[in-house]
């Protein structure tokens, strides 16, 4: 399961080179979907730390959308906002340190097509 929340999160970060700005500079919608089902417990804190350490401390910037979705055996939006300031970074940053592996199912492709309709909607 590790290796699945790695390859999202890797499809994440390459799929912009300038994460924070798309090519003409313009803000752009950052969306993570993260597994917490009971799987993922002896990977968690180390996927928790990658997310907020190596993406949202050094790539949200004010002005870009921040989206949340966790899953296990279904998909949740935990967050889904505007950053208009510092605050509201650390407000992502503590809510995603509340996150905790207890799902007892990890349903992905449910996931995944949350994530899709989800995304779709996005202006």
């Amino acid at each position: 399961m590790l290796s699945i929340a790695i390859i999202l999160i890797a499809m994440f970060c390459s799929a912009s080179p300038l994460i924070g700005q798309d090519i003409s500079g313009e803000k752009i919608d950052i969306v993570v979907l993260l597994d917490i089902s009971e799987s993922m417990i002896p990977y968690f804190d180390d996927t928790v730390q990658f997310l907020i350490g190596d993406i949202l401390a050094e790539h949200l910037a004010v002005g870009d959308y921040f989206h949340l979705i966790s899953f296990a055996d279904a998909p949740e939006v935990e967050l889904s906002y505007q950053v208009t300031n510092q605050q509201r970074i650390e407000e992502a940053l503590n809510r995603i340190r509340l996150l905790q592996p207890l799902g007892q199912f990890t349903d992905l492709v449910r996931a995944m097509k949350y994530l899709y309709q989800y995304s779709v909607q996005l202006p």
